[in-house]
C-alpha cells in the first residue's frame, strides 16, 4: 500500500512555551478530503501552520509521500507540493489579478496553467487588469485559491475559505474544491460550516483543546452531537 500524501505523527506544538497541540496524529491519503473541525481556539490554524512548515513542532514527525519533512522550511515544502491557502484571502491588493497570478507561478517544479484557473473561476477572466484589492471578498478568495491550481500541489491546506462569503459564492468555491480533489490532490480542510465539510470530507478529525477528540470516516460522525458539544450551531449558509 502506498504512503498517504501527508502524515502527521505525534505532533506537539505551540507558541513561546505555551503548548497548543498535544500528540496529534492525522493521515491525509492522496485524492481525499480530510476535514479538521473544532471550536475557536482548538488549534486548527496552528496545525495547518505546522503542516505548512510555518511553525516547527516541539515533538513529532511530519511526512510527505513517506519522506520525513519535519525540519523542512515552508518554502521547501511548497516546492515539494504543500500549498497553504490561509484565512484572510492572502492576495496582494495593490497588484492586478494578472500580476497576482504571475507571482503565484513557481520558479521551479510543476506548475499549472493560468487558463485552467480562469476556466475554474471565469469571473476572474474579465478582471485580469483590475487591482485585487478593489474586488469583492469572494473574488479575492477565488484569486487566493488560484495558487492551488498554479503550483501543482500534492496537498492543499485550506483555512476557513468560506469565511465572510455570500452563500452563492461559497457554493462556487466548494464546486471548485471538489474539482481540485478529482485531479488527485489531497485537501486538509478547516471549515466553519459543518454541513459543507461533512458533505465533502472522506475523513473527519475533531480537535478539542489541542487534542484529537474524534478521528474517522465522515459517515460515522454524529452531526447533531458534534454541533451541540463542540461547534455551536454553525451550519451551511
Amino acid at each position: 500500500m502506498s504512503e498517504p500524501t501527508l502524515q502527521i505523527e505525534g505532533v506537539h506544538a505551540g507558541y513561546r512555551g505555551a503548548r497548543v497541540l498535544h500528540d496529534i496524529d492525522i493521515r491525509v491519503p492522496a485524492g481525499t478530503v480530510t476535514a479538521l473541525l473544532g471550536p475557536n481556539g482548538a488549534g486548527k490554524t496552528t496545525l495547518l501552520r505546522v503542516a505548512a512548515g510555518l511553525l516547527r513542532p516541539s515533538a513529532g514527525v511530519l511526512r510527505l509521500d513517506g519522506a520525513e519533512v519535519t525540519r523542512w522550511s515552508a518554502s521547501r515544502r511548497a516546492r515539494h507540493g504543500v500549498c497553504l491557502i490561509p484565512e484572510g484571502r492572502g492576495v496582494f491588493g495593490g497588484l492586478t489579478v494578472r500580476e497576482n497570478l504571475r507571482m503565484m507561478l513557481p520558479a521551479r517544479g510543476p506548475r499549472g496553467r493560468v487558463d485552467d484557473v480562469l476556466d475554474v473561476f471565469p469571473d476572474l477572466r474579465n478582471r485580469l487588469g483590475q487591482t485585487a484589492g478593489s474586488m469583492s471578498g469572494g473574488q479575492q478568495q477565488m484569486l487566493a485559491l488560484a495558487r492551488a491550481w498554479l503550483t501543482g500541489p500534492k496537498v492543499v491546506l485550506l483555512d476557513e475559505v468560506s469565511m465572510g462569503l455570500a452563500p452563492l459564492v461559497v457554493d462556487e468555491i466548494f464546486v471548485a474544491l471538489d474539482a481540485l480533489r478529482s485531479t488527485g490532490v489531497s485537501l486538509l480542510l478547516v471549515e466553519q460550516y459543518v454541513d459543507r465539510a461533512l458533505a465533502m470530507a472522506d475523513t473527519v478529525h475533531l480537535l478539542d483543546r489541542g487534542r484529537i477528540a474524534f478521528g474517522g470516516p465522515a459517515s460515522e460522525i454524529d452531526r447533531d452531537g458534534l454541533l451541540a458539544s463542540y461547534l455551536g450551531a454553525t451550519t451551511t449558509p
